[in-house]
Order: structure tokens, then C-alpha cells, then sequence
């Protein structure tokens, strides 16, 4: 087998972020995008990867702003990131900000189905981390709500169970928790990709359901 000379390989969006063109604000954003991405499904982050992945998702959206050709829904998806990013480690204030920037940019724009979806799914992540069960309830039903009116299967529709399932568990609602968990879990039997599949799982055993106090 040979080898790729690594001066003669072409870059890709998988490549490490500056790999080829800097001045490929398009390349740039989907390969800090994706080393984000790879960043949150770390398990064991240390302070400086946390760190790294605040920089890259913001990074990663501030270069879709600039990159030919970059759509509305390229924007939208960075910022969707950058609140997942923030939820993730537990900041709720930035987590909100973004997510409510997802759903201001599709709804200015025209933007439905999937990426609408998951506006309201980061909003109802960010609302259960500042532990409004209400509001995250509330968003996660609209998330629901849009998969079964665009028949959205698989990856869409685990999510909007797996975030009505964090919802009811920050409300203390064991039973409802137990029960879109199961609801979770089974529309992610479908996902193909076995990196999402395991993204989900991944998210679902961070849910605890708890009976209320």
C-alpha cells in the first residue's frame, strides 16, 4: 500500500481546520464545523478542548457568513451548533441566544422541515438546561409537531422524543420521560449512520428521569 503525500492531498471538509486554502471561507467553515461536531462527541473534553469548541462553532458560522454561495440554512445550522455547544456544557444564557437565532433566521427566510425543527429543538435543549420545564416542553412538542407534518422519520423524529423526554425529566414527570425515551430509542433504530445512532444514545443516557419531589 502507498502512502498519500500529505503536500499533494486535496482537502476535504473532514480535513483538519486550515487544511488547504485558508482563504476557502466555504472549506474552512464546514471543516471547523465538523472538528466541532467531532469535539462534542468526545467523551472525556478536557478544559481546553471546551474551550477549542466554543472558538471552532463560532469560528465555523463566522466564516459561512462570508463564504460564496452560503445559503440562509448554512447560517441557521451554525448557529443551531453554537447553541448545542453552549447546552452541552451547561451554559444556558449563550445556549438560548443561539437557539433563538436559528428560529428568527428560518423564519425570516422561508426555512421549514428539518432545519425549523431543530430550531425548537435547541431551544427546548437551552430551556432544560436553565431548568424550564415548561418552555423546553413546550418547544420540544413543536419539534414533534413538525416531524409528523412533514413526515420526518429517523434522526428528526429520536430527537423530538429525546427532547421531550429531557423535558418531562426536568419537570420531574417520570413516567412521560420514560416514555419518549422508548419512543427515542425506537426511531433511532432506523438511523443508518452509526456515529448519529451512537450520538443519540449518547444523549438519551444522559437523561435521568426523576420522580417529582
Amino acid at each position: 500500500m502507498t502512502q498519500t503525500d500529505p503536500d499533494q492531498a486535496i482537502p476535504t471538509t473532514k480535513s483538519p481546520p486550515g487544511t488547504g486554502s485558508v482563504t476557502d471561507a466555504r472549506l474552512l467553515a464546514a471543516q471547523l464545523f465538523n472538528e466541532t461536531w467531532r469535539l462534542l462527541e468526545l467523551e472525556n473534553r478536557s478544559r481546553d478542548d471546551d474551550d477549542r469548541m466554543i472558538h471552532m462553532a463560532h469560528a465555523s458560522r463566522y466564516h459561512w457568513g462570508h463564504a460564496p454561495g452560503a445559503t440562509p440554512a448554512n447560517l441557521a445550522r451554525g448557529e443551531w451548533q453554537i447553541s448545542r455547544v453552549y447546552a452541552v456544557l451547561g451554559r444556558p444564557e449563550p445556549a438560548l441566544h443561539h437557539a433563538r437565532r436559528v428560529l428568527d433566521i428560518c423564519q425570516e427566510n422561508g426555512i421549514g422541515d428539518w432545519d425549523l425543527a431543530f430550531a425548537y429543538e435547541a431551544l427546548a435543549r437551552a430551556h432544560a438546561v436553565a431548568g424550564d420545564a415548561a418552555q423546553a416542553r413546550h418547544h420540544a412538542q413543536r419539534v414533534l409537531e413538525i416531524c409528523e407534518e412533514n413526515g420526518i422519520g429517523d434522526w428528526d423524529l429520536a430527537f423530538a422524543h429525546e427532547a421531550l423526554a429531557r423535558a418531562a425529566a426536568v419537570a420531574g414527570d417520570q413516567q412521560a420521560a420514560e416514555r419518549h425515551l422508548a419512543d427515542a430509542r425506537r426511531a433511532g433504530e432506523l438511523i443508518a449512520d452509526p456515529e448519529d445512532r451512537a450520538l443519540l444514545e449518547s444523549d438519551l443516557a444522559a437523561i435521568v428521569p426523576q420522580p417529582a419531589s
